[in-house]
C-alpha cells in the first residue's frame, strides 16, 4: 500500500500489476538487504529481470531513489569486505521518529514500542 499510494500518503511507485510481493522485495532489495530471503536465491542480475519479468515497473518512487542508491553503495562497500548489512535497521529510528511527527495516525506506529527516552 505504501509503495503504490500517490505522496504524500506514500512513495508514488507505479508498475503493471501493482504485485504487492514483487513492491515488497525489491522494496527491501533497495532500501535494507539482498538476502536470499529477499531474492529468492538468485544473482542480482537474475533478481531483477525476474522482479522486472513478473511486474515491470512503470515509475520508480523518486522520492526514494537517493535513499535506495546510498543504502546499495554502502552494502556494496560492506560485501567488498565480506560483511553483509542490513542498512534499515540504522535509518529505522530516524524513519519511526519522523512518521511520529509527520504522521501519528499512521497504522503501524501503534504496534511499535514507544521511543526510547
Amino acid at each position: 500500500r505504501l509503495t503504490f499510494s500517490a505522496p504524500p500518503d506514500g512513495f508514488g511507485a507505479r508498475s503493471k500489476y501493482n504485485n504487492e510481493d514483487n513492491a515488497y522485495r525489491l522494496a527491501v532489495f533497495w532500501n535494507d538487504r539482498d538476502t536470499p530471503d529477499v531474492t529468492m536465491g538468485l544473482n542480482l542480475q537474475e533478481f531483477i529481470d525476474t522482479m522486472e519479468a513478473r511486474d515491470p515497473i512503470r515509475q520508480a518512487p523518486t522520492d526514494m531513489v537517493m535513499i535506495a542508491r546510498v543504502s546499495i553503495l554502502l552494502r556494496g562497500m560492506g560485501n567488498a569486505f565480506n560483511v553483509r548489512l542490513k542498512v534499515a535497521n540504522a535509518w529505522r529510528p530516524h524513519a519511526e521518529e519522523l512518521l511520529r511527527k509527520t504522521d501519528p495516525d499512521y497504522p503501524l506506529l501503534k504496534t511499535l514500542p514507544p521511543p526510547a527516552t
